[in-house]
């Protein structure tokens, strides 16, 4: 499968969970994860018994990576008040829906500028976000 681009949909950072979301141009597939910062450049594992998760939706099928199956990284690269930037991949059980198998990702890559604690983007944030990956079904 070839690369999909994600655009932006939501990032927060409420204290030290960062929630990172996107989907693909026509909102078919949709990709997110989680992980519990520590302020800093840091390795996040994804799997029992880290507590940092993974999910990809399409047609109302689930994959999850988490406590209960699945395993990878999040790894941040730079963390400032205003942006995250990293790199992830993991592999994702089935888990709701139609869902059926494992789905990995590869390749993933993020820089995200935080929204404020109203959810509100700051101007010109759609220009300097992206998630990009490739899927793997």
């Amino acid at each position: 499968m070839n690369p999909i681009i994600f655009r932006l949909v939501n990032s927060t950072d409420n204290d030290t969970i960062i929630s990172i979301a996107g989907a693909n141009t026509d909102g078919a597939i949709i990709l997110a994860f989680a992980f519990l910062s520590n302020g800093g450049p840091a390795t996040h594992l994804i799997g029992f018994p880290h507590t940092s998760n993974a999910s990809i939706t399409e047609s109302g099928a689930e994959w999850q990576a988490s406590t209960e199956g699945g395993s990878g990284k999040i790894t941040v690269d730079t963390i400032t008040a205003t942006r995250v930037t990293g790199t992830f991949q993991f592999m994702a059980d089935s888990a709701v829906g139609d869902a059926t198998g494992t789905d990995t990702v590869t390749n993933g890559e993020f820089a995200i500028p935080f929204s404020d604690s109203l959810g509100t983007t700051p101007a010109g944030a759609a220009a300097l976000a992206r998630i990009r990956t490739t899927l793997h079904h």
